[in-house]
């Protein structure tokens, strides 16, 4: 797992988040960015992969650990990965619910997998992963490409967050 920012924009901070050995609560890398005066929280996540795609207790719990963790975040926040879990769950809808916009169905992206998953599976499932962002953030584009890099096809989201200052950051006279 690994977050890539451009050299021009500087990181602040980068963690890794809900990492427990064995993955019981999935793994993430949350990173803090300033980008045109703003402070930006981008959480790349990698949720439970077994069993199947459904809810369970542990993926409930993990979904609310996320909004835990990024209700202590002051700012605007993008969330993105491989949740392991379908649309119509109530692991996804949880983010919904706390006003995150659920940007594959609001695309209408097509299906976020290809062949190399649906060739080793019975089930031709369409949908794992996914991207959230705080209302406060301006979306410009979002597509996921048919590019065969993986299981997953790449989530490619072109954004602005809100024109507001970063807290302690100064500027020179």
């Amino acid at each position: 797992m690994a977050t890539y920012v451009r050299k021009t924009v500087p990181v602040r901070h980068s963690e890794l988040a809900f990492h427990d050995g064995e993955r019981m609560s999935g793994m993430g890398i949350c990173t803090e960015i300033e980008y045109r005066g703003n402070l930006l929280y981008v959480l790349n996540y990698g949720g439970i992969s077994r069993p199947g795609k459904l809810d369970t207790p542990e993926r409930i719990r993990q979904s609310k650990k996320i909004l835990a963790y990024y209700g202590t975040k002051q700012g605007p926040k993008i969330l993105g990965g491989d949740f392991n879990v379908l649309p119509e769950t109530r692991s996804i809808q949880m983010f919904i619910e706390h006003g995150y916009r659920e940007l594959v169905h609001e695309f209408a992206i097509p299906t976020t997998r290809n062949h190399l998953a649906w060739d080793r599976f019975p089930t031709k499932l369409l949908f794992s992963d996914y991207v959230f962002v705080s209302n406060d953030i301006e979306v410009k584009d979002f597509k996921v490409p048919d590019m065969e890099i993986s299981d997953h096809l790449p989530l490619i989201l072109e954004c602005d967050p809100p024109p507001a200052r970063i807290m302690g950051s100064s500027v020179g006279s």
